[in-house]
């Protein structure tokens, strides 16, 4: 299929996709992605991150176009600062999880911020000096949880996450399903050791049909890229998809196409050498 730069919307995970190993986009990526969005390309970031820590890499790239955050629940204008779209959770979801999982390892996205308790594992990468600052326009700090309590004044939650031990998610997963089998949710593993809970039927690929027909860009003109499980989803719906090398070996036995890893350009070298978007 030839594609037409100015009717084409390019989806891309960040982690371990778009992202090398120091988080960070290589001067070749961002250069690349630049000229192809000057050239008419819709270009948008998928993440499980919420869309207050993307803000550093949304400037880096010049983005055009709203960005698909939070798994999928935010879709997140940068250039007006608005959201445009969210799924929010029913609350009881949060009352139950509470039952199992202690309050200071519960992670909140809501519409306008994301909390957790300082002890979380996951806080040192928000603090200030962290990758997700590039100059003081660029701060994040998330929203303190301080005691259980603070837990009750939510309401517009998107995501729900919880950091684990090491990188088995397993035995957190079939305790969430268990106490969350009669909640209409969807239970997934980040690959970063956090394990999310989002409203059923909320995905990225979901984010990104509906971020091409809000474009006017049919869905079949959408290339999507991802390196994990909870990109799985993504790259099965999404007609043109592409794995990372890196990617794990259940994505790339769904994936159109594989392409370099995320240390070499991967998303970049597929757009230009395989879709020939230039």
């Amino acid at each position: 299929m030839e594609f037409k730069i100015n009717e084409t919307l390019v989806v891309s995970d960040m982690d371990g996709t778009l992202l090398n190993s120091d988080k960070k986009i290589d001067d070749y990526s961002l250069k690349v992605l630049k000229e192809l969005q000057d050239k008419g390309l819709s270009f948008s970031l998928a993440t499980s991150r919420p869309y207050g820590a993307i803000k550093r890499y949304c400037r880096e790239l010049d983005v055009r176009v709203p960005m698909i955050t939070s798994s999928g629940t935010i879709i997140y204008d940068f250039i007006t600062d608005k959201i445009i779209k969210a799924e929010i959770l029913d609350r009881k979801v949060l009352d139950k999880i509470r039952t199992i999982i202690p309050w200071n390892n519960i992670i909140i996205h809501t519409t306008d911020n994301l909390y957790m308790n300082e002890a979380s594992p996951r806080h040192k990468f928000f603090l200030k000096g962290n990758e997700f600052v590039v100059n003081e326009n660029d701060l994040f700090y998330p929203g303190k949880i301080t005691c259980a309590e603070d837990l009750d004044k939510f309401d517009e939650i998107c995501q729900i996450s919880m950091g684990i031990d090491g990188d088995d998610p397993t035995e957190l997963i079939n305790q969430l399903n268990e106490v969350l089998k009669d909640e209409d949710v969807n239970i997934f593993y980040t690959g970063d050791m956090i394990v999310g809970v989002i409203k059923k039927g909320v995905s990225k690929a979901k984010a990104a049909f509906y971020l091409a027909d809000y474009l006017g860009i049919d869905k079949d003109n959408i290339i999507a890229f991802g390196d994990n499980m909870n990109d799985y989803e993504m790259l099965e719906n999404i007609k043109h998809s592409v794995a990372m090398e890196n990617a794990v070996d259940e994505l790339k036995a769904i994936a159109e196409k594989t392409t370099t890893d995320n240390n070499s350009s991967g998303v970049v070298y597929a757009l230009l050498n395989i879709y020939k978007l230039v």
